[in-house]
């Protein structure tokens, strides 16, 4: 996914095997930064979306595993003058390349087994994240929080019912938003 923070451009990898990877956009014929790379370790990552809360960029990353200790995680990404800033409380994990200084750090973890997809988006004052869960059994899942509230913090709204969901996508008509869901089965 692409990702901007105080006007550093990076393109976010999910890595279900590794870390998830933060590679700065250059530009140009070789675009992207393959020597310094910041790296958060956020295990058994399928897919991650990007979204900012009054300027602030935080990054919604799915976790796909059954292991109840892997969760799926919200990372508040930034580029203090101060790592102590009140903002970032936990622990930071940080990075510098080039003489700038990326931070991060886990504001919250999501317990969805099986998550293989996250999608965020706003409607009428609220923002959402809904997980797509391949759990045969299970559903995916679908939380909110006020859209200016900073940091977010998401609760769970409602369970879809779904089987072996493995994609979302969000579009709107006529200004109604929609939750598209590919799943496994007739349901």
């Amino acid at each position: 996914k692409e990702v901007s923070v105080d006007g550093i451009s990076l393109l976010g990898v999910a890595n279900h095997a590794g870390y998830c990877s933060f590679y700065r956009w250059l530009g140009g014929v070789r675009p992207l930064d393959e020597e310094n790379v910041f790296k958060i370790q956020i295990p058994m990552a399928s897919d991650m979306d990007v979204f900012e809360v009054m300027g602030v960029t935080f990054v919604a990353v799915a976790a796909y595993s059954a292991d109840p200790s892997i969760q799926s995680q919200i990372v508040m990404l930034g580029v203090p003058f101060n790592a102590t800033h009140s903002s970032f409380g936990g622990d930071i994990v940080a990075h510098t390349w080039s003489g700038d200084f990326m931070s991060a750090v886990v504001i919250q973890t999501l317990d969805i087994p099986f998550a293989h997809d996250v999608e965020h988006f706003t409607s009428g004052g609220v923002r959402f994240l809904a997980f797509a869960s391949l759990d045969l059994s299970g559903p995916s899942l679908l939380y909110a929080c006020d859209e200016t509230l900073l940091p977010p913090s998401f609760e769970l709204v409602q369970e879809l019912p779904t089987t072996g969901a493995s994609s979302l996508a969000v579009f709107e008509t006529a200004g109604v938003p929609y939750l598209l869901v590919t799943q496994i089965g007739d349901n």
